[in-house]
């Protein structure tokens, strides 16, 4: 389905910080907060309003905007404010607009719905506006991801996407079994990043064969989540005794 830009959603790009906004008399507009200040794709965001028509339905719009492209989504199921002008509602985080990126802005407008056969408003529907950081959930190892192994030797450590969490670990696997956990280090910002140096396998002995490395904000291993390298092999010749 293609989608127009709405020119409420390309204004507030533009000016990137205008949340609350006023209408053509100067009155405030409706508010929209999420819950958090980064996501990742797919994760839920919880959207809460205020200052809408009571009983309006409200749809919403996402724009994810990098460096490297920008997006136009609509949402599927409409939110309805109660008597209040209030709601509360759930969505999960649309991808990247751009592989290319590891991060972009992402503009989330609330627009209320004029009843069919009512006219808009002259100044045109009220809408609320947030904005909120989109992040991808990854770890870059740039000769890992060249197969260039040596256990001896210095890594950069690039981290995205790993909120809620506060520190960063790292579970080298052999055949199955864990073999050691280290300690990355801290993770920073909304998104959850770090950027660290290491010994590529910062413990001994280290056997040859092929690891999976688990990245992870937790010290417990867990198979079923985080973003690991499963093909880092270490040749006979660079294994540690």
């Amino acid at each position: 389905m293609s989608f127009q830009r709405p020119a409420i959603i390309l204004a507030v790009a533009l000016t990137a910080g205008a949340i609350v906004v006023p209408d053509a008399s100067g009155q405030a507009m409706p508010t929209l907060t999420a819950d958090r200040g980064c996501y990742t794709p797919g994760e839920a965001i919880t959207l809460t309003g205020a200052g809408f028509t009571p009983g309006s339905a409200v749809g919403f719009f996402f724009q994810p905007m990098g460096a490297h492209g920008n997006n136009l989504l609509s949402g599927n199921a409409p939110a309805t404010a109660d008597v209040g002008g209030n709601f509360s509602t759930r969505y999960g985080a649309p991808k990247l607009a751009s592989s290319d990126d590891v991060q972009e802005q992402l503009f989330i407008t609330a627009n209320e719905q004029t009843p069919a056969g009512q006219p808009d408003p002259p100044e045109g529907p009220p809408f609320g506006v947030a904005q909120v950081l989109l992040s991808t959930f990854d770890v870059l190892v740039a000769p890992w991801d060249r197969s260039q192994v040596d256990p001896r030797k210095m890594i950069t450590v690039r981290a995205y996407g790993y909120e809620p969490a506060t520190k960063l670990w790292a579970h080298y696997v052999l055949r199955g079994k864990r073999v050691k956990t280290v300690y990355v280090g801290a993770l920073t910002g909304p998104c959850g990043n770090a950027i660290k140096h290491m010994r590529e396998f910062p413990f001994r002995p280290v056997p040859a064969g092929t690891y999976s490395v688990y990245f992870q904000g937790s010290q417990t291993l867990n198979k079923l989540i985080g973003t690991p390298y499963r093909q880092v092999t270490v040749p006979r010749a660079k294994a540690i005794a």
